[in-house]
């Protein structure tokens, strides 16, 4: 009969953990979304889900404001002639039948206080809040004022 030292040495050495590693060394910078009004959705982002406003740039062709919480920043660029099409206004989950990126996750700390917060906040989200049942994940989509598509999520 192996040991579990045996066990997991078969495991590190078959390169099963090497495909969890990350020799790049990558790490999320920021993500970012092509807005119709740069301005009114970071005050959004800000007063909703509570990210702060770290930078603003602004010239003839384009406004950027970014805004991040810890870990993670959104770029809101507002471009000069931008549009949204049409496929992107559907309602979530049917927007996964579009390829490319499609949404943002959050992993809140509390998902039901969070949940309840953006109630409050007046966030309107697709379905009822799911419960939280060991070995099943709680998740929810909601968008955000110019329509793009936010998740919560709780893995349990």
């Amino acid at each position: 009969m192996l040991s579990i030292l045996t066990i997991v040495l078969i495991y590190l050495l078959s390169g099963v953990a090497k495909a969890q590693e990350n020799p790049l060394e990558l790490k999320i910078h920021h993500a970012t979304i092509s807005v119709r009004n740069a301005d009114s959705l970071s005050f959004w982002y800000v007063n909703t889900l509570g990210f702060k406003v770290l930078k603003t740039l602004a010239n003839d062709e384009r406004r950027l404001v970014m805004v991040g919480i810890p870990g993670f920043r959104i770029d809101l660029l507002q471009m000069k002639n931008s549009f949204r099409p049409a496929f992107q206004s559907v309602s979530a989950p049917k927007h996964t039948l579009t390829q490319g990126i499609r949404h943002l996750v959050f992993e809140p700390g509390n998902f039901d206080q969070t949940y309840d917060y953006l109630v409050s906040k007046g966030v309107v989200f697709f379905g009822q809040k799911p419960e939280g049942k060991p070995g099943t994940n709680q998740t929810i989509y909601f968008k955000d004022p110019e329509g793009n598509i936010l998740e919560l999520i709780k893995e349990h």
